[in-house]
């Protein structure tokens, strides 16, 4: 497929060949890339033209030439994932660290209704303001006349862009937070979100 100018777009299995090479030609490659390369190789070689099975031999060429990093691992064998662990204050996302089992199930056990979207807030979140302000837009953006708005366009939403960059993430944190409890079903007591899209108005964090 070609631009207007006459130039050709570049399939995306090229610009994941040339990611290949660019990496491996400065870190290495270590037996977990090459195990993936070389099936990457072969669904190019399987899977496409001519085009695609040039792209396979650059890959085999990489795999080839290259020296393999050492590794304390088996060579084959994949590393396992590290366990999660908390990272800053353990009353952030605590529905999400419980269903990881990172807390207690009765961390949450007592919780606030607040806001439109009655999101469940810990007694003692550290978020507490953040969450005031966003239930303060949610209840700006349910009031609202059009549809879509910026958030500019609301008295909450200028209180929020006008933040510095650290409380403004703490506002993005809260918004995570009750984003997170929508999708874990934990804050709704009906099925439908009072004001459709529930993220609309946090994209502008």
């Amino acid at each position: 497929m070609a631009h207007a100018d006459g130039t050709f777009l570049r399939p995306p299995n090229w610009a994941a060949t040339k990611s290949l090479e660019r990496y491996t030609s400065k870190h290495g490659i270590d037996a977990e890339i090459q195990t993936a390369a070389r099936r990457f190789a072969a669904v190019l070689r399987h899977g496409g033209g001519n085009d695609a099975k040039r792209l396979a031999t650059v890959v085999d060429q990489i795999c080839a030439a290259l020296p393999q990093q050492e590794d304390e691992d088996e060579p084959g064998n994949l590393r396992a994932a590290p366990p999660p662990s908390l990272a800053r204050d353990q009353l952030v996302l605590v529905p999400l660290k419980v269903l990881l089992g990172m807390l207690p199930g009765d961390v949450a056990s007592e919780t606030t209704v607040c806001g439109p979207d009655r999101y469940a807030m810990l007694p003692h979140s550290p978020l507490a303001s953040a969450h005031g302000l966003l239930t303060r837009l949610l209840e700006e953006k349910i009031r609202a006349v059009k549809w879509g708005t910026d958030m500019d366009a609301f008295a909450a939403g200028q209180a929020i862009l006008g933040l510095d960059t650290s409380p403004r993430s703490m506002v993005l944190m809260a918004a995570m937070e009750r984003h997170m409890a929508s999708l874990l079903g934990r804050a709704w007591t009906t099925t439908i979100s009072p004001f459709g899209n529930r993220t609309a108005p946090f994209r502008a964090l």
